[in-house]
């Protein structure tokens, strides 16, 4: 269980903070399909071979994925600014970490953050939803190619989530304050806003992922491949319409 792991990180001396974020942080976590989601807060660039070592020899002896962001504690949003993200996330993600989030340390880089709220509100746009949309596709693309050498359910839970958040994103573009914490929101808006699009597959989707155990691994397949054509025809939607220029979304 995720609980282990997280005191045994929480032990290593050299880490400033980590905070917990994701589905175990809203209590959406589900066994077997949930990954165990962490903010490392490094001090600075000193002992990180020492502290590398000892988190990959947690990770190894656990049966979880764990998916770790890392950012040194003087990285802020106002110091950044646009250029501001945790890991490979938009600043949504950031949104999220300061709603959810929980610490295991010392919680200084949270409230730091959460201090800047309203700053990390007012530098999304049209156009960076639109290149997290463009990142995330080309993300999906390989996990795609990956599907056919290894079909299994760590991929498939890759390429479903990826599908949510190139969908968040598309409704974002409408919607710039909805955060859509979990895939039953995500779906509702999306099928919402565009009725024409396939919604039905996102909706199918969420079905899967509460009772993923049911699904033969060739069914999950098919799925993951209606979402991934879902995923294309949004980015072409928006090439086409340069919705990162003027925002044209019918």
């Amino acid at each position: 269980m995720p609980e282990k792991i997280l005191k045994k990180l929480s032990e290593i001396e050299e880490i400033e903070d980590i905070i917990v974020r994701g589905s175990y942080a809203k209590s959406n976590w589900i066994k077997g399909w949930s990954d165990l989601d962490l903010v490392i807060v490094l001090k600075n660039s000193q002992n990180l071979e020492k502290i590398f070592s000892k988190i990959g020899k947690i990770l190894a002896e656990s049966e979880i994925q764990v998916g770790i962001d890392f950012v040194y504690n003087f990285e802020t949003p106002r110091k950044m600014k646009e250029m501001f993200k945790i890991g490979y996330k938009s600043p949504y993600a950031t949104l999220e970490l300061i709603k959810y989030g929980k610490s295991l340390k010392s919680g200084k880089y949270l409230k730091k953050i959460r201090n800047e709220k309203e700053f990390i509100k007012a530098i999304i746009n049209k156009r960076k939803n639109f290149e997290f949309i463009q990142d995330y596709l080309w993300h999906l693309r390989r996990e795609m190619l990956k599907l056919e050498s290894d079909l299994s359910i760590k991929n498939v839970k890759t390429i479903f989530g990826l599908v949510f958040l190139i969908s968040k994103r598309f409704v974002n573009l409408k919607h710039p304050d909805k955060l859509m914490e979990y895939p039953e929101e995500i779906a509702k808006n999306f099928r919402k806003l565009y009725p024409n699009f396939n919604w039905k597959i996102l909706e199918k989707m969420v079905k899967i992922r509460k009772n993923f155990k049911k699904y033969k691994l060739k069914s999950l397949k098919k799925i993951c491949y209606d979402g991934f054509i879902l995923a294309e025809k949004i980015y072409r939607f928006c090439v086409k319409n340069e919705v990162w220029k003027n925002g044209n979304l019918g």
